[in-house]
């Protein structure tokens, strides 16, 4: 398990004002140095949710997409996941 984060926030379908679309988001992203192989779902302080297309393979990475502290076999486990952690809930 990762440490527990800041704030997170997710990427929505389409731009609204303070909702970043996931075009929009992704395209920010990677002119910050974010790889072109990774679609970024949403992020927090400390990781980035993400689809590796490299790997075939949804991950939460660190905020750097270096290391990968989880890999999912579903976009619902990288989304409870990321939901999880941000709401600090714990599987009862």
């Amino acid at each position: 398990m990762h440490p527990a984060p800041v704030n997170g926030y997710l990427f929505g379908s389409k731009r609204y004002e303070y909702i970043e679309g996931i075009v929009e988001g992704n395209s920010e992203l990677q002119s910050d140095g974010l790889p072109g192989n990774l679609l970024v779902f949403g992020y927090d302080s400390l990781s980035l949710y993400l689809y590796n297309i490299s790997e075939s393979q949804y991950q939460s990475t660190d905020r750097a997409a270096v290391t990968v502290y989880h890999r999912f076999g579903s976009f619902d486990e990288l989304i409870r996941d990321a939901l999880g952690s941000t709401l600090n809930l714990v599987d009862a």
